[in-house]
């Protein structure tokens, strides 16, 4: 990602309303720094602590989201789960997060 500029652009209106989920991570976090600057709210577990506002929730909680989404124009999901596989057994914790929370 050369061009900070063009990359940052590519949510066009400055007067989005953004929402981020998974900024914690590794995508997240380097979307957050090209977004520094407007309207970014993350949507988190808990708070990544990076200067940015932040709502603390989860993502498998359909009320929690439909109440932090209203007045949002723009979701960027990017929220994953990381250090574990599906495979673990009698752990739902993947399917609930990758799949139920999208």
């Amino acid at each position: 990602m050369a061009n900070n500029k063009a990359n940052s652009n590519i949510i066009s209106n400055n007067s989005d309303k953004i929402l981020l989920t998974g900024a914690g991570g590794l995508v997240g976090s380097r979307i957050s720094e090209l977004l520094r600057g407007r309207d970014v709210t993350h949507f988190e577990l808990s708070d990544p602590d990076d200067g940015f506002p932040s709502i603390e929730g989860n993502l498998c909680d359909a009320y929690a989201v439909e109440q932090v989404c209203r007045g949002i124009d723009t979701v960027i999901h990017v929220a994953g789960l990381h250090g574990k596989t599906w495979a673990d057994a009698g752990d739902n914790t993947g399917f609930e997060l990758n799949i139920m929370g999208t």
